[in-house]
């Protein structure tokens, strides 16, 4: 791919310079992409510092060329994504992927920080900082309710693991309507019946203290009991799509108190979690409320019109 940018022991390449492009230059060691030399490590580093070197001097200039982009976090993004991107998903999960990888190998289990709730919690997914594109007052059902909690972009099989110290309240399904919900043991996951789902599909809750809970809902299955007990960091259950209708897998989060749904993200803080009001899909789930609501005046307001001229038409 790099061939062509190396000339005599040089990178050659063109940088942004206002609105045109400016040739530049980078040492490369003898012998520069050289199959043979490549396999050696030490040439192998020096050649790698000086590509990486290059992509973060055209970086810039190039998100502003390609204004039909997303802005690339870094210059290495460019490597890996293109130079035209319309999403950060993908990136999202590999730096998330790549945090989790590191925490598993150094053996890191973060120590749970305290909250104004009077309890303190942990990241209920590995791999912190988050995204969560979807948050409370979000329209659901094409606005017939509104969400209710958190939604937290993850891959099926991913293990949950409770905020917080506490005790397992709920373990079971979501069913649909005003129906209780369904308790079933996580042995027996495999061989009962599963009855059409309600949107929480599989879930546990965990009480942590007098007026407040938290549910993980989605989950492709659970491993704890009811009345059982479990620390901030243990893991529930694994995450899953099971009562989703539309979107890929993710781990919807809510914490209760005093029976009322509060938003998880200021509780859990940006250390945790990149919260919905930073995305871009909350932008647009944003607009797209807007834009039903506007509607829905709008046939309100004919519906009134229409109810005065047939009113005036019977007194005529």
């Amino acid at each position: 791919m790099y061939a062509a940018n190396v000339h005599a022991a040089k990178l050659v390449y063109q940088v942004r310079a206002g609105e045109a492009w400016a040739e530049k230059t980078r040492p490369l060691p003898r012998g520069g992409l050289h199959p043979m030399l490549l396999k050696e490590p030490r040439h192998h580093l020096r050649v790698g510092a000086a590509l990486l070197g290059m992509w973060q001097d055209q970086h810039p200039g190039i998100d502003q060329a390609f204004a039909g982009s997303v802005p690339h976090r870094s210059a290495v993004a460019h490597f890996g994504w293109g130079d035209v991107v319309h999403g950060t998903g993908g990136e999202d999960r590999a730096l998330t992927a790549r945090r989790r990888l590191i925490e598993r190998y150094l053996d890191q289990r973060p120590a749970p920080h305290p909250t104004p709730l009077g309890i303190a919690v942990v990241s209920p997914l590995e791999g912190t900082p988050r995204v969560a594109p979807s948050g409370p007052g979000e329209d659901r059902d094409q606005g017939a309710r509104a969400h209710r909690g958190l939604d937290i972009d993850a891959t099926t099989g991913e293990p949950v693991r409770s905020l917080a110290d506490g005790v397992v309240w709920f373990a079971g399904f979501d069913l649909p309507g005003r129906v209780r919900p369904q308790p079933v043991p996580p042995e027996e996951l495999a061989h009962t019946p599963r009855p059409p789902l309600g949107a929480g599909g599989l879930f546990v809750c965990v009480r942590h203290t007098e007026g407040i809970f938290s549910c993980y809902m989605h989950l492709s299955s659970y491993r704890v009991h009811i009345n059982d007990r479990v620390k901030a960091g243990d893991c529930l259950g694994a995450v899953g799509r099971s009562g989703v209708k539309s979107s890929g897998s993710h781990l919807h989060l809510e914490i209760h108190v005093k029976g009322d749904a509060v938003d998880p993200a200021p509780i859990l803080g940006p250390e945790l979690v990149i919260p919905p009001q930073d995305t871009v899909a909350h932008d647009l789930a944003m607009q797209s409320k807007k834009m039903r609501l506007k509607h829905e005046r709008r046939a309100r307001w004919r519906a009134h019109l229409a109810a005065r001229k047939d009113a005036a038409a019977r007194r005529e």
